[in-house]
């Protein structure tokens, strides 16, 4: 994160995941992420979803892209999904960490927000 977080607010992130057994589920998580078409029922799932991004007009996105961390979506893979994924509407929103809720909160709430008055969500 560019914006320190306070002990309060990192107590508030760290709740959930007091114990080993708890942060479990996360591990997990990140191990099935697709490597060379494996594991292969994660990779139908994936598949199957980014034809329903592609195919499906109905239904408004909204993709908020922020610079200056190696973990985001760079540029190129923004233009590749805004070339791929029906109505998507891209917002960028300032520069950010890995976190970029603790550091652009109201940049992010502006686009939220602007998302949904544009399509009438709320």
């Amino acid at each position: 994160m560019l914006t320190p977080v306070s002990e309060q607010d990192l107590e508030v992130y760290l709740a959930p995941y007091a114990t080993r057994e708890s942060r479990r589920p996360l591990l997990a998580w990140a191990r099935q992420m697709p490597i060379g078409g494996e594991p292969a029922g994660l990779i139908t799932r994936i598949e199957a979803y980014d034809a329903w991004l592609a195919a499906s007009p109905q239904v408004p996105k909204l993709m908020m892209t922020f610079e200056g961390s190696p973990t985001l979506l760079s540029p190129a893979t923004a233009d590749c999904c805004a070339s791929h994924i029906a109505s998507l509407d891209v917002d960028h929103c300032g520069k950010a960490g890995h976190h970029a809720p603790e550091d652009r909160p109201a940049e992010i709430a502006a686009a939220i927000s602007a998302w949904a008055d544009c399509h009438g969500l709320r």
